[in-house]
């Protein structure tokens, strides 16, 4: 045992050593960040303002126009007019989601379809730069110009607010609409807060008679509970609470040095505040702290602040960058003079807020932290070599520091005098290797290779060298004595993990083993915790991490979202999330809703130290420390999903992308769509995967990487496409994007065209049978006019009278004129010859027609002489054009000649002629008879009832007294 002056003795030497040979250094602690540079043919634009959509695209207001950001690359947004070129100054998104945008030059503009169009009211936009917009509740728009007030738009109309309203300054800024439907302005003399109400504005202006540190209000942002944070030019920022009108100064701001706020935004319970030549600041109103706020990048000029929906804090800075970083959620204290940090084995947060860790000397490290960085102090334990590890570090409740080590058993230490000594009380482990010491308040648990030890805590005093009570505990049913971890549940169980034998709970003196034989297919156990509802969480060395509820276990891999086997820790948040510590990052699992969070080289977790158990560990506040290849690792456990978030960015139809305004109903040509969709995940883009499904086509989903998907030729019918992302192959809690189309049949293909076509078709059947039974009747009817036609003709020309007279005239023609004689016979024969031939036609063309009453008139004439005259007056070209009925003509002729007396007195004129209206006409002066010959009227009757039936058009008589005129229609083949 060593004596107290010993003891002493060896405390004043390291205090002299440590402060002679190891001076302290300050080193500033910072929180991981990536810098973005939107570069343009060789240009920068610098970033003006910082938005995020609801949609979860992140835009940039620049003085070249507006960026969208992916968290890859920036997409220039174009103009809907290609000429126009201007300055983003302000970008809002409004209640039905319609993105406004104000520009340097003062106008304004929406963005449609993906394009960038100017708003042009009838009023006009203001002539000085649009800096702010907001709505308030009822939805009015409200525009800062500084120069000239603030305007607002109400049915559609542009109002200006100026000093006659009681504006308090027309320089004019920041907009933030209130809880009670106020509008806040910042203005360079005080705070106004506006309200509309049935057409009439209202102004109330705070200022430093009311309580304002400063007349020139330079930011406004939402603290919560209708309270808001002012960022002032030269007095640093204050809370102004809208439903009382009181301002709160914060005593910190008592001694403002860091000059003007250009931004303040609460996040993460923290006020950011971004000022013009002192970077980022934090404010922690709980403690009433404030200090300079350490990137990995360097940031200076902050001109906007913006949190996003996934945690992260974007930072716009005077140097054309965006900066993203995580805030307080992952900061990194680096330990400069180290190269390597695998020689560390254990780390500690302490009550006082120290962290404790070791080098690679085996010097135990006290890291002090102060407002302007960290002081490092190194403390040496004299029976530890250069060889000897430090494997574990635990505080007890009395604020004592135990030291676990390979090979030399457990020291204690008071950190407040940095006195320590051996605990001989633990005989058993005097050169024990120590793999982790833990506890509750009752007792210490401590593990090694050599078994395992418990210790009373009720007998705690301050005196380092009280003598320690070692629990009498029978550890037979164990079963072994290699243990890694010792846990102490709330419900009275103690809960060993083994190297082999499982996890084994202890309870009422009994051991109740959980091994394969319950389902678990790792037996060697690392770390365990447990969850809110005390079921107990574990990790193995090669299957994940179990879950046990006092029943069954369930198991966690890489199949449910666990992105490594190889767990250093897991310990249990005051959110009630499970922290898992792997090599590749940090595992954040609800275990409610089985959701996975992940923290990786994207938030600046990389490089962990899986091979130490005891490099995990938790403070009071449930802040986790591990290390990292940069340093010291905290993550500060805040709510929120980190998931990427989904987006359908366009739909193409073919090669041309669809709009608004084009539906979602296409015709059947119109098959061929091209899916662009994203995860929005602004840590890691590229590491997020999709599922898509075409539902109407598709049945289960695809997973794939890539961020487009084109489906050609696709069938009639309806669809949905659904797209969902992830970052591990875990889908079912995804959030999933739809859009929903239809392509419409053929309209051949369609129901009422096939009924249509089949009535059209029973239809043109029906009319085809109708007109066949037509046809046929008329064909009956011609054929019996036919019959009667023949009869009238055969009666007519083979009567005795037209015999008797046709041979008398031939005879007297012999004796006078035998060459006459030979022609008349042989006219005679022809017309006797086409009787027979064009007995049995329906038409004959009026040239065969002509001919055959050529024949029939020279017979006529050798009788009559000049007294019988006959005229055709017909083009030639109608002659093969037009038909007629057989021998209609002549027994039109015919019938002149019957009819009237043909004397050389008085001649017989017979005209046929065509007329305009289509019609052949056969007239001839009447000459009557001394005695009428017989007359059944059958002849001319039948040319009217064939003709009815051979044309749509009838046949006309004229009977004036004087002439007698016979009109038939043209037939022409075309309307047969």
């Amino acid at each position: 045992m060593k004596s107290f002056s010993l003891i002493r003795y060896r405390f004043l030497f390291l205090s002299v050593f440590l402060f002679v040979f190891f001076p302290n250094k300050l080193f500033a602690q910072f929180s991981p960040s990536i810098a973005y540079v939107i570069e343009e043919e060789q240009r920068t634009p610098y970033t003006h303002v910082v938005y995020q959509k609801k949609d979860g695209y992140l835009l940039c207001g620049t003085t070249d126009g507006l960026y969208a950001f992916d968290g890859e690359r920036f997409t220039k947004i174009p103009f809907n007019d290609p000429r126009a070129a201007d300055t983003v100054t302000a970008l809002f998104e409004d209640n039905h989601l319609t993105l406004w945008l104000g520009f340097k030059s003062g106008r304004m503009a929406h963005l449609r379809n993906g394009k960038i169009v100017y708003w042009n009211p009838e009023e006009g936009t203001p002539k000085q730069p649009v800096v702010s917009i907001a709505q308030n509740k009822e939805g009015v728009l409200f525009f800062s110009a500084p120069g000239e007030g603030v305007y607002y738009y109400l049915n559609n109309k542009m109002y200006l607010i100026n000093e006659t309203e009681g504006l308090s300054d027309l320089q004019t800024g920041a907009l933030v609409s209130t809880a009670g439907g106020e509008i806040l302005a910042a203005t360079d003399n005080g705070l106004n807060s506006i309200s509309l109400r049935n057409g009439k504005v209202r102004i109330e202006v705070f200022g430093p008679k009311q309580g304002l540190p400063d007349y020139m209000v330079t930011s406004i942002a939402t603290a919560g509970e209708d309270t808001y944070w002012i960022g002032l030019q030269e007095k640093g920022f204050c809370l102004f609470n809208n439903k009382t009108s009181r301002i709160t100064i914060p005593p910190s701001t008592g001694e403002w040095k860091y000059g003007q706020v250009n931004q303040v935004l609460q996040f993460q319970g923290v006020l950011w505040l971004g000022t013009e030549s002192h970077g980022l600041i934090r404010y922690q109103p709980e403690n009433d702290r404030l200090d300079s706020f350490h990137l990995k990048d360097r940031v200076e000029g902050v001109q906007y602040l913006l949190n996003d929906n996934q945690q992260n804090l974007w930072i716009a800075t005077t140097r054309a960058r965006l900066v993203r970083t995580t805030g307080e959620k992952i900061r990194i204290l680096p330990l400069p003079e180290y190269t390597d940090y695998e020689h560390i084995h254990a780390l500690l947060r302490s009550t006082d807020g120290s962290l404790w860790t070791t080098d690679p000397q085996n010097r135990l490290l006290r890291i002090r932290f102060f407002p302007n960085g960290t002081r490092t102090e190194k403390i040496t334990i004299h029976e530890l070599t250069a060889k000897t590890d430090i494997t574990s570090l635990y505080q007890d409740p009395a604020g004592f520091i135990w030291i676990g080590t390979m090979g030399k058993g457990v020291f204690l230490l008071n950190p407040k005098n940095l006195q320590y000594r051996t605990v001989r009380e633990l005989s058993s482990m005097k050169d024990a290797s120590i793999l982790s010491i833990t506890g509750s308040d009752k007792r210490i648990y401590i593990s090694s290779l050599q078994g395992c030890v418990a210790v009373e805590t009720s007998a705690y005093a301050t005196d380092l060298e009280h003598p320690l009570k070692i629990m009498d505990w029978n550890l037979s049913g164990l079963g072994t004595n290699y243990v890694y971890n010792i846990y102490d549940d709330k419900n009275g169980s103690i809960w060993f993990a083994t190297d082999g034998d499982g996890i084994i709970r202890k309870q009422h003196g009994k051991f109740y083993p959980i091994n394969q034989a319950m389902g678990l297919n790792d037996s060697r156990i690392y770390s365990i915790t447990s969850d809110k509802k005390n079921n107990i969480w574990f990790s193995t060395a090669r299957a994940g991490v179990y879950s046990y509820d006092g029943k069954k276990l369930m198991n966690i891999g890489l199949k449910d979202g666990l992105r490594s086997l190889n767990i250093s820790g897991i310990k249990t948040d005051p959110l009630g999330n499970l922290l898992i510590v792997h090599e590749k990052g940090l595992d954040v699992l609800n275990p409610e809703t089985m959701q996975f969070n992940y923290f990786d080289q994207g938030h600046g977790v990389e490089g962990l130290n899986v091979q130490d158990l005891g490099c995990v560990s938790q403070d009071a506040n449930g802040k986790l420390y591990t290390l990292g290849m940069n340093g010291i690792i905290k993550y500060n456990p805040v709510s929120g999903n980190t998931a990427p978030q989904t987006i359908i960015d366009s739909v193409m139809l073919f090669q041309r992308k669809l709009t608004s305004t084009d539906g979602t109903v296409f015709s059947y040509d119109e098959n061929s769509f091209t899916f662009a969709f994203t995860g929005l995940y602004y840590a890691a883009p590229g590491g997020v995967l999709y599922q898509y499904r075409l539902d109407g086509l598709d049945s289960s989903w695809t997973t794939t990487s890539d961020r487009f998907k084109t489906f050609s030729l696709l069938l009639p019918g309806k669809y949905t496409f659904r797209v969902r992302s992830s970052l591990n192959q875990t889908f079912n809690l995804s959030d999933e994007v739809v859009y929903t189309f239809e392509i419409r049949q053929a309209f051949y293909k369609t129901a009422w065209f096939i009924i249509l076509c089949v009535l059209l078709l029973a239809a043109a059947l029906y009319w085809f049978v109708r007109l066949r039974e037509q046809r046929i009747k008329r064909m009956e009817l011609l054929k019996q006019a036919q019959q009667v036609s023949k009869f009238e003709v055969l009666k007519n020309q083979v009567n005795p009278h037209f015999l008797f007279n046709s041979f008398n005239t031939l005879i007297s023609t012999i004796e006078e004129n035998p060459r006459i004689a030979v022609e008349y016979a042989e006219h005679l024969s022809d017309f006797f010859r086409n009787i027979v031939a064009y007995r049995d036609k329906d038409i004959i063309s009026l040239q065969e027609e002509l001919d055959m009453i050529e024949n029939y008139y020279f017979l006529q004439q050798m009788r009559f002489g000049d007294s019988l005259r006959l005229k055709i007056d017909i083009a030639t070209e109608l002659k093969s054009q037009v038909y007629v009925a057989p021998m209609t003509l002549q027994l039109l002729l015919e019938n002149a000649i019957k009819h009237n007396a043909v004397q050389s007195q008085q001649p017989l004129q017979i005209i046929i002629r065509a007329t305009n209206e289509s019609y052949i006409c056969v007239e001839n002066n009447m000459v009557f008879r001394s005695s009428k010959e017989s007359n059944s009227g059958m002849g001319l009757q039948n040319i009217i009832h064939r003709y009815q039936i051979l044309s749509n058009r009838p046949v006309l008589l004229k009977h004036d007294g004087g002439v007698f005129k016979v009109c038939i229609p043209f037939i022409k083949l075309s309307h047969d």
